[in-house]
């Protein structure tokens, strides 16, 4: 039961790190049970009131980006936490969340497995990034002595870990330095 509990932490904090450094607002974070769901990251949804179908250009598709990198990132933080606790049915919601986003934004199954794989890929990636990794295990923590943090709690944790009171942009690393992407 233990280790079933650690791994929801670490897929829940998997959600709302990437979130935080997706400039994605998280309200709060839980591994408390719903009727729905064994825990949850409530964070704002980038394309509300966008019209994608009309408009799939350049900041809508950067927008379903980062929501589809949030989406991935709970299971991708499962995995490297414990690659033996990944069952078939966890993050199947959040698959076919990040598959609704990007079918808005391609025009076949194939192009959408595709790019799903690459967005998974990025994640997998921003995971391996010692400071983001050192945020998730320090917010999976956090959740297992307390099951719901706030959006508040949750940035006092993160700036704690990285020092950073904001956010990284565009280009820029966890730790403040520019990517190494040209």
């Amino acid at each position: 039961m233990r280790a079933t509990r650690q791994a929801l932490a670490f897929h829940e904090a998997g959600h709302a790190v990437v979130a935080h450094f997706q400039r994605v607002t998280v309200r709060t974070v839980t591994v408390m049970p719903s009727e729905q769901f064994d825990g949850c990251c409530y964070s704002a949804n980038l394309l509300r009131n966008r019209h994608v179908d009309a408009d799939a250009g350049g900041a809508n598709r950067l927008r379903m980006e980062r929501s589809v990198a949030v989406a991935l990132a709970g299971l991708e933080a499962q995995r490297r936490f414990n690659p033996r606790s990944v069952r078939r049915h966890h993050g199947a919601h959040d698959w076919e969340r990040a598959t609704d986003l990007v079918s808005h934004f391609v025009s076949s199954t194939e192009e959408t497995e595709a790019y799903l794989r690459l967005l998974q890929l990025r994640v997998r990636t921003q995971l391996k990034v010692p400071a983001i990794w050192r945020t998730v295990e320090v917010v999976a923590r956090a959740l297992l002595s307390e099951p719901t943090l706030s959006g508040r709690r949750l940035k006092e944790l993160i700036q704690g870990v990285t020092g950073m009171a904001h956010q990284p942009q565009q280009g820029e690393t966890a730790d403040g330095r520019g990517s190494s992407r040209a």
